[in-house]
Parts: structure tokens; sequence; C-alpha cells
């Protein structure tokens, strides 16, 4: 997130935008930047008012094992996506438009850019995630083999 900020966020500063940032990262001294455009929220209880206030999810991240959950969930509430190839890992979206990949700084203007202007691009990638999540990541997608298991197993 250091990155997206000292590299990215710059020239973004003067448009009528802000950048909220939600978890612990907001605790870890990341931001010590002063910016009137950024908005350190922490920690959420209800993590889906989260989804409720943002237009457009970033996922800047480089490092780290596993599927990010911060991208589904995101995708899963049919938000817009800007991530990097290490943050999209796990989500099979080839020839589906249902996020942004950026993975540098020049690129990660560009599609941020492109969605802050682009209203039709927002919406086409927030209907084609909402559906994507939908039919790959639903209850019996994720479960229903286990639960087959199980019930075979208590018979």
């Amino acid at each position: 997130m250091t990155k997206f900020i000292q590299n990215v966020w710059p020239k973004f500063e003067n448009a009528e935008i802000k950048l909220a940032i939600y978890g612990r990262i907001c605790y870890d001294g990341l931001l010590g930047f002063n910016s009137r455009n950024i908005v350190c929220r922490g920690f959420i209880e209800n993590i889906n008012s989260i989804y409720s206030e943002i237009d457009v999810a970033i996922n800047p991240v480089y490092f780290g094992a596993g599927v990010k959950i911060n991208s589904l969930e995101a995708l899963a509430n049919g938000i817009p996506l800007i991530s990097t190839s290490h943050g999209a890992r796990g989500i099979n979206f080839k020839n589906k438009r249902i996020l942004m990949l950026a993975d540098s700084d020049e690129l990660f203007s560009k599609a941020l850019f492109s969605l802050i202007k682009g209203y039709e691009c927002r919406k086409i990638l927030a209907d084609n995630a909402y559906k994507y999540m939908a039919d790959n990541f639903s209850t019996e997608k994720c479960y229903g083999a286990l639960s087959n298991v199980l019930q075979l197993r208590i018979k």
C-alpha cells in the first residue's frame, strides 16, 4: 500500500475522490502520509458496510500466500477491482472481464483513471464480477462435495 500511496496516489490527490483504507494496515504506521484524500478506517465491524461505501476496490499487493480474500469479497459484492497479478492469484478470470490487472504503477494509474472516468466500464466489471462469483464461489460450489460426503457418512 505504501508503494501505491507514494507512486500512484499523488496523481489523483487533486481529484474529487478519496482513498479509504481498511484493516490492520491503518495501525501499522503505514499512513504517515498527509493527504486530505486518504481516510484510514481501520477495522470495520460489519465488513459488508465497506462495499456499500466504495465505488472501486484496489489490491496493490506483491507478496503473501494464498488466495486474497479481500479480492474475492470485492468481486462478490460487485465492486470493480484493480489488482496486481499476485492479488488476483487463485481467481480464474482468463477470457473474462471481471477485474483489471495492474502490475506496475503506470498500469495502476491508467486503470484507476479509466474507472474513475468511465461509469460504463465500472458497470461492466461489476456485473461480470458479481456473476462470476455467483457461478464459481457459491455455497454449493465451495461446500457441495464436502456436504455430500458428510451426508453419506451420517447415513
